[in-house]
């Protein structure tokens, strides 16, 4: 899926692509996945450390062994990653998924319908995702290509999960699939708007005459398909764009909130300190401890997703296998 504009999912790692099983997997530490969707199911497991999901607005907090199964067209961002942790998240194309349009797939350990961690088809599948997270280590591949006995092996873990999958399924009320054909294109549009003019003086009024919609359409766009508040997504691109100019100008805090789009000094510092959880001189003076710890000014919020790769992290065959 890197690279692909799909519910702008750029997760840029190794993985595991079986054409035959129309499946991707992926391993490593998410850190921060902004928000998207795609038509794929996906299930992510969380081997080691913690993340936590806002999966259609609501946050989700995982811990060592939980898993979640986020279904095709749900909107989701991963963040709040723990550095040194460890996931598997495997993408199966809908055309792999046998259900009827009203149905729903849900097997998770977390959220309202969720499973005990020690349930016999929660503790099968992840017996088969740690299984498949092995085939992703650099200690098992050295770099070459999966031998047929491999292939074997991962299809016979994925046909496990999706066995599991078939019998955790529910019946939910028809809706309007949102993300598709005119209202996919303005929210596309919308976004855009706002990631290259947040400097300037943006409302949903505004944007919605651009896209030449109403004002509450722009608002129904982004609660329901995105999962969070027109103002939010804004203030999350300007305060992205903020760090940016602390971290590459020599710019006084005045400028850096007016350049970042906002009008009022106080409401910048407010925003900032909910978002970065510290003043923005503050935020400043850590960058400079942390030169390691990038930024990007004027970027889309999708560029900015931070994944560790499988190599940069610890794990034991045994622990994998085991």
């Amino acid at each position: 899926m890197a690279g692909s504009r799909e519910g702008y999912y750029e997760i840029k790692s190794g993985h595991f692509y079986s054409e035959e099983m129309k499946a991707t997997a992926f391993a490593g530490n998410l850190l921060f996945n902004g928000l998207h969707w795609h038509s794929s199911l996906e299930i992510l497991f969380c081997l080691k450390g913690k993340i936590r999901v806002r999966l259609e607005g609501n946050v989700l907090e995982m811990e060592e062994g939980d898993i979640l199964t986020i279904d095709s067209g749900m909107s989701h961002e991963i963040f709040d990653g723990s550095r040194g942790g460890l996931q598997i998240i495997v993408l199966i194309d809908a055309s792999m998924l046998h259900r009827q349009a009203n149905e729903q797939y849900e097997l998770a350990t977390v959220g309202e319908r969720r499973k005990s961690r020690e349930d016999e088809e929660i503790l099968s599948v992840k017996k088969s995702l740690r299984r498949m997270t092995w085939l992703l280590t650099p200690d098992r591949s050295g770099g070459k290509e999966c031998s047929e006995e491999e292939w074997d092996w991962f299809h016979r873990e994925m046909y496990n999960v999706l066995l599991h999958l078939s019998r955790n399924k529910r019946k939910v009320a028809e809706k309007n699939d949102l993300r598709a054909g005119a209202p996919q294109k303005s929210l596309e549009k919308c976004l855009e708007i706002l990631n290259r003019d947040f400097a300037e003086e943006l409302s949903a009024a505004v944007v919605a005459g651009k896209l030449g919609v109403s004002e509450p359409t722009v608002y129904r766009m982004f609660k329901k398909q995105i999962g969070v508040s027109f103002s939010d997504y804004l203030n999350m691109v300007r305060i992205n764009a903020a760090c940016g100019y602390l971290e590459n100008t020599d710019w006084d805090i005045m400028e850096v909130a007016e350049k970042s789009g906002f009008t009022s000094l106080s409401n910048f510092y407010r925003v900032f300190s909910q978002q970065r959880g510290m003043s923005p001189r503050a935020w400043q003076k850590e960058k400079v401890r942390h030169p390691d710890r990038k930024s990007s000014v004027g970027q889309d919020i999708m560029g900015l997703n931070r994944f560790e790769n499988f190599y940069e992290l610890s794990y034991e065959r045994d622990f994998l296998l085991g």
